[in-house]
């Protein structure tokens, strides 16, 4: 499924839950990357015409932080992984849905290595490799899901420079890692420290020249995502 992005003190609705299940730890307002030193596990359901469908023992697989040009931001491609339950009748819920509009990527800045990025679209991956732990003594056969690697890569299509200014192919080939850092209108902060350049492809976007960049997490340095 996917959710709106929310920064500030709207950011509860999406940032306390999701990131638990992902394999980061939560605390003051910050999330911090730490793939399977933290087993946080949910109970996930859909309601579908009275029908309670569970999954127990869940942790998130994948999400991706998606952004365009003075749209709303998304969590997109959330999946969670987790044990079956028999599904059961119960009564549709009535949600109580948010006041706040979700925030757009406008007003907001990208920087890579402290120059500022001019962004026309990207996404924020978060990969975890999940395993089923066992527990013969379950009906299922298993205990709960467990995070076992965790990856973190951005693809940014990104308005091309002189190398005087940013130059993407000899940081690529030169295999140098830096700090990405998105911080939207809400104060939000997504850092992503010792990402390396894994590939660099020149493209138009409707007459400007672009670049779309393929980034990879690698430093020992752990990712954040502060709600603002």
């Amino acid at each position: 499924f996917r959710t709106d992005f929310f920064g500030g003190s709207s950011s509860a609705l999406w940032f306390d839950r999701i990131l638990k299940h992902a394999g980061f730890t939560v605390s003051s307002g910050t999330a911090t990357a730490v793939g399977s030193a933290s087993a946080s596990t949910a109970t996930v359901a859909a309601y579908v015409d009275g029908v309670y469908h569970q999954l127990a023992g869940a942790v998130v697989e994948s999400f991706d932080i998606a952004f365009e040009r003075g749209e709303a931001i998304y969590i997109n491609n959330i999946t969670y992984v987790g044990k079956y339950a028999d599904p059961t009748d119960v009564a549709l819920l009535t949600p109580t849905y948010p006041t706040t509009p979700p925030e757009r990527f406008a007003s907001s800045t990208f920087t890579l290595a402290g120059t500022a990025l001019p962004t026309f679209s990207g996404t924020i991956r978060v990969a975890n490799t999940v395993e089923m732990r066992p527990d013969p003594t379950d009906a299922t056969g298993y205990l709960h899901a467990q995070i076992v690697r965790q990856r973190i890569t951005a693809n940014l299509v990104v308005e091309a420079t002189l190398a005087a200014t940013r130059n993407d192919f000899t940081t690529w080939t030169g295999s140098t890692a830096q700090t990405l850092i998105l911080t939207t209108a809400d104060s939000a902060v997504v850092t992503l420290p010792g990402m390396q350049r894994q590939n660099v492809k020149p493209g138009d976007s409707n007459g400007i020249h672009n670049r779309t960049l393929d980034l990879l997490h690698t430093g020992s340095t752990a990712a954040t995502i502060a709600s603002g």
